[in-house]
């Protein structure tokens, strides 16, 4: 079936906490903008955080990530609380860029 929509950028939505332990472990990980990269490891391309506090990635990039790593996520996977955030909706859809900083808020 053809489609005219973009591939698999459906987002998957996670509880906050899914970030603690890449925060926890700066010497690992690598947390930039909107990334997160593994050292010698894995490259998280997007990830945001949305209005009700959840963390949103979309499921091509999360796709990429390693078996292991997936199921981590997956155990902070909840319903969506609202949608993604503003920010990622201009940059990954509207292709504007965002000049709001990113500021992570955690637990």
């Amino acid at each position: 079936m053809s489609s005219d929509l973009p591939f698999a950028t459906s987002p998957a939505f996670f509880r906050p906490e899914v970030l603690l332990k890449y925060k926890a472990d700066p010497d690992k990980y690598q947390i930039e903008s909107r990334s997160i990269h593994c050292r010698g490891g894995w490259f998280l391309k997007s990830f945001d955080i949305n209005e009700a506090g959840q963390v949103h990635a979309y499921l091509c990039d999360l796709s990429h990530l390693p078996y292991a790593e997936q199921l981590y996520w997956k155990s902070f996977n909840e319903p969506p609380k609202a949608g993604i955030s503003t920010r990622a909706y201009r940059s990954d859809f509207l292709a504007q860029w965002d000049k709001a900083p990113f500021f992570m808020v955690l637990p």
